[in-house]
């Protein structure tokens, strides 16, 4: 049995460029990046687009990226698409984290 996933996410520095003379990031070179990933064809409204456009430019006065994508569906288990959420130990535990994506990639391997 298939689930279903998705992402929204908004970072206002989540594009960063690399500067060359240092190899290292730097906060001027990043624009706000709006992230949206889901497991069904499905695009943002342009009137959220637009929203969050505004959000970027009132606290980053920078251009906003948007980017979109598909992420699979999640097989029985939410194991399978934590990855996408980048938020890591925030939210599990380490092991709680390697847990879920062992049950989710084991159960896939038994379908």
């Amino acid at each position: 049995m298939k689930g279903e996933a998705a992402v929204f996410r908004y970072e206002p520095a989540g594009l960063c460029a690399t500067a060359q003379e240092t190899g290292q990031r730097r906060p001027a070179d990043c624009l706000p990046l709006l992230t949206w990933q889901s497991s069904w064809d499905s695009q943002l409204h342009y009137y959220v687009i637009k929203a969050w456009e505004c959000v970027a430019a009132k606290h980053t006065q920078r251009q906003l990226v948007v980017q979109s994508s598909r992420i699979p569906a999640p097989e029985c288990s939410y194991g399978s698409v934590l990855a996408f959420l980048k938020l890591g130990k925030k939210v599990l535990h380490p092991i709680s984290l390697y847990q879920a994506q062992w049950k989710a990639s084991s159960m896939h391997q038994n379908n």
